[in-house]
């Protein structure tokens, strides 16, 4: 087990965090926790951790002072850092005395976490077996990870690092694509294995095609999401610049599509003169893609061709995240709850919007947590919506704090009675008959969108349902039925480990020994050495 301390001054962002996996089952132990970075520099010295997840924000000593403490511990663990999503220069001063990795609190998930732990190992626990160019990818992959997270403030300390790291970029004409997948369930319910394939794959097209006009690099960012940053190749330099790379980016859609059937919708950045060039690009592909719902019949979008060109309130981005992550929730989990809070957040915020632009950005960016939510499920917009004209049109027509208000509330009607004729359809029906299938046909190879097709649903819809009334995917369902029809067969018959992997639906026993060892911590025939002859 991997010894784990968490230091974060809110209670309930700590019961999440030791409750939002099983610990045990993927090799991790919680043996302690604090309420401020000196009651938490105490506590580590006395229980010796592996890894410490720090709050940035905190009484008496805060996350970077922490870190920075530990550093000068004889054998020091590795440290994550959460943060804020406007916490940014505390992150960049945490990870500048050493933290291993960062997470985002609104962004938290499990896999997410599992993933980030995986990475993470205290310095006097690292092996130095590793050839040059896997630590020379592993620095690639973070210094392109700190470009997206904005972390880099000096020219010089960007230029060494890309040298470190292999990375050939002149930010004098930068480029930044941000790719984000329609079909977000594609990522979300496949099995760990093929969510790597699957990533890779979109990496590698993606990298290819830009690679004909861009000296480009591509990193996921998050589920879903894919950045390219680079800048035109030196051969091209004189060619129409923002035609060159809209053309670049149809040929990425067009090849998703083709080759891995995965629609998406394309960001565009451009940006000029080194470190600072580079971020622009970054920020307009960002903010390209949040504000896709304002430029019509478009996936392949331009930052200037947006309605929208500047946003004058500093605190409007990441009040309104917030808020509409709120709503996306809602949305997602059916829970009428959350979307009043959601909207009640929305009105609070109000007294804060100067002027039509920012009202009109916040109407964009609750509309945006519909689409968004629409599109996951595949779903039209039109069927949540029954009197607010709430598609992107009717928010031209706003012109002031009143209009905004009124259609703000005519929204919220539309969007509870939508949720309440969801919640009246039975749906746990529905996902009682998956489990029921998922139950008779665990050996065969089943995929969402076959079930989906058979009950008459969208694959999206079908994800959704799943998660609310089950907490799991779909896929994790069916591996966990495999798993305890497994377990039943190692502690009950002498089968061979590979017979038995065959009776629950896999049939290469490696592929199954690794799937049972990840899930349960063991494999499968040291679970039968401890619990066979056991029920």
């Amino acid at each position: 087990m991997r010894r784990i301390v968490i230091v974060d001054d809110d209670a309930t962002l700590r019961i999440g965090l030791k409750t939002l996996v099983d610990w045990p089952q993927y090799g991790y132990e919680i043996v302690g926790e604090a309420t401020d970075g000196a009651q938490g520099l105490t506590l580590i010295r006395e229980l010796k951790p592996d890894i410490v997840i720090t709050d940035m924000k905190m009484p008496k000593m805060n996350g970077a002072q922490l870190i920075r403490a530990l550093k000068k511990e004889a054998e020091p663990p590795a440290v994550i850092a959460l943060s804020g999503y406007d916490e940014y220069a505390l992150v960049r001063e945490a990870m500048k005395y050493g933290a291993a990795d960062y997470l985002l609190k609104l962004e938290l998930s499990p896999q997410l976490l599992l993933d980030t732990l995986s990475d993470a190992a205290p310095e006097h626990a690292k092996t130095i077996d590793r050839t040059p160019q896997a630590d020379q990818g592993l620095l690639r992959t973070r210094v392109l990870r700190d470009l997206v997270a904005n972390f880099y403030l000096q020219e010089t300390e960007l230029r060494d690092h890309m040298q470190a790291a292999g990375i050939v970029m002149n930010t004098d004409r930068s480029v930044c694509l941000l790719i984000k997948v329609g079909d977000a369930f594609r990522f979300e319910e496949v099995p760990e294995e093929e969510y790597h394939t699957l990533k890779f794959s979109v990496i590698n097209i993606v990298e290819e095609i830009a690679g004909e006009a861009l000296q480009a690099y591509c990193i996921e960012n998050k589920t879903g999401e894919f950045y390219v940053l680079g800048c035109v190749r030196k051969e091209l330099m004189n060619v129409d610049r923002e035609a060159l790379v809209t053309e670049t980016a149809e040929r990425i859609r067009d090849m998703l599509r083709e080759y891995l059937d995965i629609v998406c919708t394309i960001g565009i950045g451009l940006g000029d003169g080194g470190i600072a060039g580079l971020q622009e690009a970054r920020k307009q592909a960002f903010e390209a893609v949040r504000l896709r719902f304002s430029v019509q019949d478009s996936d392949i979008i331009l930052r200037s061709h947006c309605p929208v060109q500047e946003i004058q309130s500093k605190n409007l981005t990441g009040q309104m995240f917030e808020i509409k992550h709120k709503l996306l929730k809602g949305l997602s989990g059916l829970d009428t709850h959350i979307a009043q809070e959601a909207f009640a957040d929305m009105r609070g915020h109000l007294k804060y919007l100067r002027g039509r632009e920012e009202l009109f950005v916040a109407a964009l960016e609750v509309i945006g947590a519909l689409h968004e939510f629409c599109d996951r499920c595949g779903i039209k917009v039109d069927q949540v919506l029954q009197q607010s004209g709430g598609e992107v049109k009717t928010v031209f027509l706003l012109t002031g704090y009143k209009d905004f208000t009124e259609w703000l509330n005519t929204l919220e009607q539309d969007i509870l009675a939508y949720l309440e004729r969801e919640n009246k359809k039975g749906y746990q029906s529905i996902v009682n008959r998956v489990q029921k299938i998922v139950q008779e046909r665990f050996k065969d190879e089943l995929t969402l969108q076959e079930v989906a097709d058979e009950l008459h649903v969208t694959p999206g819809y079908l994800s959704t349902l799943m998660k609310k009334y089950t907490g799991k995917t779909f896929v994790e369902c069916i591996t966990d039925t495999r798993l305890k029809i497994a377990k039943e067969k190692l502690t009950k018959t002498d089968w061979k480990v590979y017979e038995i992997a065959e009776q629950v639906g896999y049939q290469d026993q490696f592929y199954f020994s690794r799937i049972f060892k990840r899930v349960t911590g063991v494999s499968p025939a040291e679970f039968r050495k401890r619990y066979g002859g056991e029920a």
